[in-house]
């Protein structure tokens, strides 16, 4: 096969501006974590309404960890949370009715379960 010089620059600069890599607008999050930081998340859940009479406490630290917790009879759940998603369960195995803790208050809620996520 035979390209005159022509053809061969404009199929060289084609690929060249083809594979040029273009830089994709800048997006923030909430959820962004900054590099270096540590994630992690403690989670209770409660026998009582109101945060009180403890049932189970659940602390996780590091990216990727994950916890799946059945628990008796849980009626509130609190989290202290940095970079992490905890949830409760109407089933024993994190599944079922979902409820997603939006904050570190207390919240009452029945539950059968509890996940943390970071």
């Amino acid at each position: 096969m035979h390209f005159t010089n022509t053809a061969a620059f404009t199929i060289l600069v084609t690929l060249a501006t083809v594979s040029t890599a273009v830089p994709l607008e800048e997006t923030s999050s909430t959820n962004a974590i900054a590099e270096g930081t540590q994630v992690g998340a403690t989670a209770r859940a409660w026998h009582g309404d109101l945060c009180h009479d403890l049932e189970s406490s659940t602390t996780l630290t590091g990216s990727g960890s994950y916890r799946c917790v059945a628990v008796g009879s849980s009626r509130s759940i609190s989290a202290d949370r940095d970079g992490c998603r905890v949830a409760t369960y109407s089933g024993n195995n994190c599944r079922g009715s979902k409820f997603s803790v939006p904050d570190n208050a207390c919240h009452s809620v029945l539950f059968g379960s509890y996940e943390v996520s970071c």
